[in-house]
């Protein structure tokens, strides 16, 4: 152990013993062994050592179809992980595709309930969440469209009857038809947009988006 002190041999052996818990874990985790994997990682301090914990356990519950409570898990990880991954791009983006995804799965729900005002709510969390935590949003673009899609259908629904409040539908269904091309749930764009192309659409609807100011330059002086 070379000049270590009891104390760090001590921790450096806690943290083996915890790392050798976890990995066992993830070897009941990919033998299908969901609910033994969570008793496993409920059963001790992992959580404390690593907050990655939360996100194997988010895994193990969506795969018991178990949601919500996948959720809670990934909402918790990303709590605890803000400063540790500060840096290490890929695994914030692999925890906030699983945050997005499945808030835009339960607005889906929110909006075939008819609960409009929680799904245009929540489509604005997705987006400002990544806005937050990615850094280069072309990696999630998909999930941006369908977030900006969905609360578009939840405007849409809401002011049908209200053809001078329909603007923030169009401009949110252009924006996300720019990021998720082809996503159209329940034929919203017919609805919004009848047959016209979708390059005038998102010409006239989507928002515009601001060039790096290196281009500007570059155009402004070429």
């Amino acid at each position: 152990m070379g000049t270590m002190t009891t104390n760090e041999v001590r921790s450096q052996l806690i943290k083996q013993w915890y790392l050798m818990r976890y990995d066992i874990a993830v070897v009941l985790m990919m033998n299908d062994k969901y609910q033994e994997a969570i008793d496993l990682l409920h059963g001790s301090k992992l959580k404390t050592q690593f907050p990655e914990t939360y996100l194997l356990l988010g895994d193990c519950m969506l795969k018991l179809g178990r949601p919500e409570s996948a959720l809670r898990m990934y909402l918790e990880c990303r709590t605890r992980t803000r400063e540790s991954w500060g840096k290490v791009e890929h695994k914030k983006i692999s925890l906030t595709k699983r945050i997005a995804g499945l808030l835009n799965h339960q607005t889906g729900h929110y909006i075939d309930a008819r609960r409009y005002k929680e799904g245009i709510n929540i489509s604005k969390t997705v987006v400002q969440l990544l806005e937050d935590d990615v850094d280069d949003l072309t990696k999630c673009g998909t999930l941006r469209g369908e977030a900006y899609i969905n609360m578009s259908r939840s405007y849409y629904q809401r002011d049908i009857t209200n053809s001078n409040m329909l603007d923030y539908s169009h401009r949110t269904a252009a924006d996300g038809l720019r990021f998720a091309r082809g996503n159209d749930h329940g034929a919203l764009y017919g609805a919004l947009f009848g047959d016209k192309p979708l390059e005038s659409v998102l010409d006239k609807y989507a928002t515009k988006r601001q060039l790096p100011f290196s281009v500007k330059m570059l155009i402004q002086y070429s």
